[in-house]
């Protein structure tokens, strides 16, 4: 069973604490559960705690899969989170306006400082994108290019072209597809958390059989039905290329099947997913 969580919103939709209390709750029941984050994304300046955790384990580790670990005992984290993007803001004395400044702000990819990828065979390979280093400004700036001495493998450089290549290209996209077919054969249950408001986290996944979509949103979470969901995806990719791939895009016109009111909680531990799960898991 193969349960995609995404979210409406780029940000803050919630589709991480989703994905782990659900994951918790089906391992409660008996099942054998698993998490998987294809694509992940951090920031070196807001989420600086990853950079230290990057830095002590030499491999490049982004927030999410340390809840992983946290709340789910998870610890083959670079496969579970295959593909991982750290960000580091530009310096705005580097910037020719503010306004250039606001605009690098909001394309993650022109802040990509370093990215890691880990095949389904457990090779891991780390790339460094010294030019965006550069335009940051000290002292984090002196922290990465520590971090890039301390990764294991030493990082190759590249550019933010080859990096945007290398994610888009057919080699990720399948070793991603293989990591989830494995997960999908050795689990009862892989619950797949896509990344910031992407309706699919890969291109190849339209291939599986998804049994349920959730979508996240502040107060509730959406079930859409998976094929006419995933029949969507694709023509919105054909149509219009990966900026068609975003949920809101995705699931415009469609009806959700489903509907559940989400209860406030301080941490992961408390939040309540048990009637979503029973729903999940009623087949």
């Amino acid at each position: 069973m193969i349960i995609l969580v995404t979210g409406l919103l780029p940000f803050d939709s919630g589709k991480t604490w989703l994905s782990v209390a659900i994951t918790r709750e089906a391992k409660r029941k008996g099942l054998k559960a698993k998490i998987f984050k294809p694509i992940a994304g951090h920031n070196a300046w807001g989420q600086f705690k990853t950079v230290i955790e990057s830095i002590k384990r030499r491999y490049l580790i982004c927030e999410d899969a340390l809840i992983y670990q946290t709340y789910l005992g998870e610890n083959d984290l670079t496969k579970i989170n295959p593909v991982d993007l750290l960000l580091a803001p530009p310096s705005i004395e580097h910037c020719k306006s503010l306004n250039n400044f606001m605009a690098l702000l909001t394309d993650t990819l022109k802040q990509v400082v370093c990215a890691r990828l880990t095949r389904h065979n457990g090779k891991t390979i780390h790339y460094l994108v010294h030019d965006h280093i550069e335009v940051t400004a000290e002292p984090l700036k002196s922290w990465l290019k520590k971090l890039a001495t301390r990764l294991d493998p030493h990082p190759i450089s590249t550019s933010i072209n080859d990096v945007i290549a290398l994610l888009e290209g057919n080699d990720v996209d399948q070793e991603l597809y293989e990591h989830l077919k494995g997960y999908s054969e050795e689990h009862d249950i892989v619950i797949v958390e896509s990344f910031n408001n992407a309706a699919i986290p890969f291109t190849s996944m339209l291939n599986f059989d998804i049994d349920e979509v959730l979508v996240a949103l502040p107060l509730h979470v959406l079930v859409f039905d998976s094929k006419i969901f995933m029949h969507n995806a694709k023509q919105r990719l054909m149509n219009m290329g990966f900026k068609g791939l975003e949920t809101d895009k995705v699931i415009e016109n469609l009806s959700f099947k489903a509907i559940f009111n989400l209860k406030p909680a301080p941490s992961i531990s408390d939040f309540d997913v048990s009637e979503i799960t029973k729903y999940i898991i009623r087949k």
